[in-house]
């Protein structure tokens, strides 16, 4: 969010200086070999915070308080890009500004009156006013009324007229629900098998479009760099966010948002912030700490989670024990692996006790850091295969929506048990932190439900693809597209037999953004025309039915998390 902590000790260098530290002692082998007869990842965490110690390696703690000076400088900062028409650079110094700014103070109402100046420029009408709101509820100068309550009936004016942007498309929803897991669709189910483990599977045939799974994350967090401009708690889009009342880091859509974070986890996390994100600690490595934050109530019901017994349960996604369960594949890593999560586990470990202890403090009995060790160690590990991103679809400077940028990241227990696939037959796309899962190639009954993890066919060839998933996920691809070798897109065949009329809709009005496009196009797609270019073309893979389900692609996009420029 800021420079003032890039010359704090980056998370990655302290573990290189602890290999270097061991190479200058001949201890590399020694080592190696008494951490890879542990067998508990708390053992892993404890036995690098005794390295660590030994070598005086562990971070200095910052902190970032509350500071009306800083506050009053980023916001004359913000005056001198809005005198030069630099809105978005007015705007973050603003905003800086409030995240600074001590509670209730003057240098608070000022910079969220100034705020709403660029606000009202950029016509956001409804968040103007809710900064003016805030300013006057934060003993703004009476001196200055008059100008602010001028702004306020004008854009009390202009709201009626705004146009409504909605960050995101409310989809509709799944048709039938599934009995046994709420988010899925009652045409789904789970197996297991010895080949596949647990995976989703149709259990009645399932059409193109069709929404099969609606998906809210246990947790989720939000990247560093979307800090000012998302819900720290939701991650909606907000540029008239309000400051957590203790970091500067933290900003929120709500005072609901806000006091739902920090009953949660953000009152143990708040005060390692400075440090952690100092550190450049990752996303995963953060989503670890809030999962074993807001897990606490289980810590004592570990023992009964067993990744076995899910006969006939029902599958809650807003279960920790589907959360614990997920497959951390410890047995497939090895100390080059699980060293450096240790030895972050370990330095996360330190901070927490330095900076918010009442967290350990709250439990009865003494083995709660033990557990807090595990789970800060387990879920770095189930977050590498398991977690997923966050992302929305931000327009360019040429007003088009063609790529989505990642803001977050989030723990969705059933999505982490749908298998990949080079060439998926489902796709993801994101409403807020809630995921919708849709078909995008009709599955047959007993058909897998496939996902792709991020390397595709078309964009990336098949030995690429394969070194990457097995080195993020540690698994060799048998996938149909990689055991056919298929070609890159720019060397499909196209079906020459589907006649003319059957050509791929224009897309320019998509990609600018018309969302009211966008659904007609689905609907003259999926309403049978996608079915009969199926019917007349060539099997896959062919350049034809790929730009077709790149269309529907595209178009579901748009109806889910759009950040228009500001």
């Amino acid at each position: 969010m800021s420079g003032e902590d890039n010359n704090c000790a980056k998370i990655n260098d302290v573990f290189e200086e602890l290999c270097r530290q061991l190479s200058i002692n001949g201890q590399v082998a020694d080592i190696s070999e008494k951490f890879s007869l542990l067998n508990s990842n708390a053992e892993r965490v404890k036995f690098a915070s005794e390295l660590l110690e030994k070598y005086a390696l562990y971070p200095e703690i910052l902190h970032r308080e509350k500071d009306d000076e800083l506050s009053a400088k980023y916001r004359q900062e913000g005056n001198n890009a809005f005198k030069r028409k630099e809105d978005h650079t007015a705007w973050r110094l603003y905003t800086k500004s409030i995240s600074y700014a001590t509670n209730n103070s003057e240098c608070l109402a000022l910079a969220y009156a100034n705020r709403s100046a660029v606000l009202y420029e950029k016509k956001l009408y409804k968040q103007c006013l809710e900064d003016i709101t805030n300013a006057f509820k934060n003993n703004y100068p009476k001196r200055l009324h008059g100008k602010l309550i001028q702004r306020e009936e004008r854009a009390r004016e202009l709201q009626l007229s705004e146009t409504t942007d909605r960050y995101f498309e409310r989809p509709s929803g799944l048709k039938e629900a599934n009995r046994k897991i709420p988010s899925a669709s009652a045409k789904v189910e789970i197996r297991r098998t010895k080949a596949l483990g647990r995976h989703v599977v149709a259990k009645r045939k399932i059409k193109i479009g069709e929404i099969v799974v609606v998906e809210k994350p246990f947790v989720s967090v939000l990247l560093k760099a979307h800090l000012q401009d998302h819900c720290f708690a939701c991650l909606t889009l907000r540029y008239s966010t309000i400051p957590c009342d203790r970091c500067v880091y933290a900003m929120f859509c709500s005072r609901t948002c806000q006091q739902q974070a920090w009953e949660q986890h953000h009152k143990y996390e708040c005060p390692m912030l400075a440090t952690l994100y100092g550190m450049d600690v990752s996303k995963m490595t953060l989503a670890a700490l809030r999962i074993a934050f807001v897990a606490k109530k289980h810590y004592y019901d570990l023992d009964k989670y067993n990744n076995d017994n899910d006969g006939g349960a029902i599958y809650k996604s807003q279960s920790y024990e589907e959360i614990h369960t997920l497959e951390a594949n410890t047995h497939l890593r090895n100390s080059s692996d699980l060293f450096p999560k240790a030895t972050t586990a370990a330095v996360v470990r330190y901070v927490a006790d330095r900076t918010s202890p009442s967290f350990v403090s709250e439990f009865s009995r003494d083995d709660a850091a033990i557990i807090f060790d595990e789970l800060l160690m387990h879920h770095q590990q189930t977050a590498a295969t398991n977690f997923h991103e966050i992302n929305e679809c931000a327009e360019d400077e040429e007003g088009r929506y063609v790529n989505t940028s990642e803001i977050g990241a989030g723990a969705y227990a059933f999505l982490s048990l749908f298998n990949h696939s080079c060439s998926p037959n489902v796709v993801r796309y994101c409403h807020g932190t809630e995921i919708i899962v849709r078909a995008i190639k009709e599955i047959p009954a007993d058909g897998e439900l496939l996902d792709n993890y991020g390397y595709h066919y078309a964009v990336m060839r098949k030995a690429d693809r394969k070194r990457e998933l097995q080195r993020q996920y540690l698994f060799n691809c048998e996938c149909e597209a990689c055991v056919n070798d298929w070609p890159l897109y720019k060397n499909l065949p196209r079906s020459s037999t589907v006649d003319k009329s059957y050509d791929m809709p224009e897309l320019e009005s998509i990609m600018m953004g018309d969302r009211a496009e966008a659904i007609r196009i689905l609907t003259f797609l999926l309403g049978g025309h996608l079915k009969t270019v199926a019917c007349n073309t060539m099997p896959e893979p062919n350049k034809l039915l790929a730009d077709f389900q790149e269309t529907i692609k595209q178009c579901y996009a748009l109806l889910g998390n759009r950040k228009p420029r500001f």
